[in-house]
């Protein structure tokens, strides 16, 4: 059935009385909050349940179905979605991450070859959504189209620039991807250090995307160095450019100041007397927190203490990295991002903000790049040819998975140009009925939150691995935690007799009886007038809406136990679970 536009109301109170949203599609997405943070709209729930039931080849599959990078993201993620999981609100939010790695290590590309045509193996009630640039999407809408393809040229073999050219690929587009360096993968290989994300895992999704038909790639071709825009542009029918974030190519001049990947690059080589023992990392990202990990590991191989200290205005990447880091002898200063370092004398001085005073370093090591150095040259993206896509994340620098997405974009807007065509989205929604017996959450409320296996910084190598991950009875338990936030009480309100026992038996107290003119919110009055034929501007007018009472629900604060369900005496309160779809809808441009 459709989501009911009306079947019930949520209604938070403050300080002018309650407001009510009357859900519909885009409320009843929005609750399923692990998905609606990711940049790629990754089934978070359908993955997290497919591996509580033990369907590990499913849970991968889903995550696989709208990035191409999932491995790598499981190891090496900022977890927005572990952010917005609503089960924090309890405890603490569900692994999420480390279930993701659990069903790349059991499932992905470094435990079998990924086949792209392989057909889906989710069980239908696992999924609860199917992404406009999920594998099933691509499929389902284009197989029909495709042709001898359009040629395409990617600069740039970083998450964004091979997701774009996964996808065009899977299109039936000719690519061939440009890369300055010798090797693909961009910052996944020089921005996370092996300890975070072995090698391994990159080198399979890599040469999952590049073995695909129709990839190809060339190393050492340098944008302004033997590799022309303008000739590109001429050349081929579209141009990706996924440059990655303006200042991570930088090259480092060995002095105080340095960037991410120069310091990666002393740990790989063993480069320990090039650190100091004072050393200052700016910036409160993904990249930031490997960098501290990483000089602590140089200092530690030099035989000195950890002298190691970041400062952020605040911590925007994955906070277990943080907590890593600090267990390592990290030292993290918040409140302020430095704009401005000073050097005299080889030693650096970074300021804490007003008041604070200033860090001495012998160290200093930037996110973005060094700011002293000159940039390499990038076309303005004002001044691009009308057949250049730049795939570019405003959120660059909080991980790959921001990448990811840019990628997803740039090809999907390539595809546009290709075809003629303007780009939308058409979604659907649909409500399907849940037995209570089968979905009850009430026993895993108090399960305690499984912690992966660490190793102790004592006998952390330089290259280990620090957390082992989960076992399979681990997963399983952690993942039994999620409260399955696709699934929705629904009331059917002429049943009602407002008896009140659904409120008093709500442990989080979310339900709320209360009159119509206590509440107030953007399509109440319609509903109103359509139930009763008046609105709150006419309630004195109608008896029948004199006496109508609503039923508020603050989904907020609900851990989807069931007591509501259970107690109701006239069966008024179900439970259904949501699940919705997208299509790319390819319009003609008028001529």
């Amino acid at each position: 059935m459709a989501p009911p536009d009306s079947a019930g109301a949520t209604g938070a109170v403050n300080e002018t009385g309650l407001r009510v949203t009357l859900p519909g599609l885009d409320y009843y997405r929005e609750q399923i909050s692990c998905q609606a943070a990711c940049p790629v709209d990754t089934d978070v729930r359908g993955m997290v349940t497919a591996i509580a039931r033990g369907e590990y080849q499913a849970a991968w599959d889903m995550a696989r179905q709208v990035n191409p990078f999932a491995a790598v993201c499981g190891s090496a993620c900022s977890a927005p979605c572990e952010t917005a999981c609503r089960r924090g609100s309890i405890d603490t939010p569900v692994a999420i991450g480390p279930l993701q790695r659990f069903a790349a290590e059991v499932a992905g590309p470094t435990a079998r070859p990924f086949d792209l045509a392989a057909p889906e193996r989710a069980p239908e009630n696992s999924r609860t959504a199917f992404s406009a640039f999920g594998l099933s999407q691509y499929r389902r809408n284009f197989a029909d189209q495709r042709r001898a393809g359009a040629q395409i040229a990617v600069v740039g073999s970083g998450p964004a620039g091979l997701t774009a050219a996964h996808d065009l690929a899977l299109l039936g587009h000719a690519v061939d991807v440009f890369e300055a360096t010798d090797r693909a993968g961009g910052m996944m290989l020089r921005g996370i250090p092996e300890f975070v994300l072995p090698r391994a895992v990159i080198e399979a999704e890599v040469a999952a995307i590049l073995e695909m038909p129709g990839v190809q790639v060339q190393f050492g071709m340098r944008l302004g160095e033997g590799l022309d825009l303008a000739e590109l542009a001429a050349n081929y029918d579209a141009v990706v450019l996924a440059l990655g974030d303006p200042g991570q190519w930088y090259r480092g001049t060995g002095g105080p100041i340095i960037s991410v990947p120069e310091l990666v690059e002393r740990l790989r080589v063993g480069k320990t007397a090039e650190v100091g023992r004072r050393v200052v990392i700016v910036g409160g990202c993904n990249r930031s927190i490997y960098a501290a990990r990483v000089a602590a590991r140089i200092q530690r191989m030099a035989g000195n203490p950890v002298g190691v200290t970041m400062v952020a205005h605040r911590i925007i990447g994955s906070l277990e990295a943080a907590r890593e880091a600090r267990r390592e002898g990290v030292e993290i200063i918040s409140g302020h991002l430095p704009d401005e370092v000073s050097e005299e004398s080889g030693q650096v001085s970074v300021p804490l903000g007003p008041g604070r005073g200033s860090l001495s370093a012998d160290l200093v090591v930037l996110p973005m790049g060094n700011p002293q150095l000159e940039a390499p040259k990038t076309p303005e993206l004002s001044q691009l040819p009308d057949n250049v896509i730049a795939a570019q994340s405003p959120h660059a620098d909080e991980g790959v998975v921001y990448a990811v997405a840019a990628g997803h974009r740039a090809a999907a807007d390539v595809e546009a140009l290709i075809q003629g065509q303007s780009l939308g989205v058409r979604r659907d929604g649909r409500m399907h009925p849940v037995e209570h017996s089968d979905f009850s959450v009430t026993g895993s409320l108090t399960a305690p939150a499984q912690e992966p296996e660490i190793i102790p910084p004592a006998r952390r190598g330089p290259f280990d691995v620090v957390d082992i991950g989960f076992i399979a009875t681990e997963a399983q338990a952690e993942a039994r935690r999620c409260l399955k936030c696709n699934v929705n009480t629904v009331f059917e309100s002429p049943r009602c007799i407002t008896c009140g026992d659904c409120v008093d038996v709500c442990p989080p107290g979310c339900l709320l009886l209360t009159r119509p003119e206590d509440a107030s919110g953007a399509g109440l009055d319609s509903l109103l007038a359509q139930e009763f034929g008046a609105g709150l501007d006419f309630q004195r007018n109608s008896e029948a809406a004199s006496e109508a009472t609503l039923i508020l629900k603050d989904d907020s604060k609900c851990a989807n136990c069931g007591l509501c369900v259970q107690i109701c005496p006239t069966d008024v309160i179900s439970f259904e679970w949501f699940a919705f779809s997208e299509e790319l809808d390819l319009i003609k441009v008028p001529a």
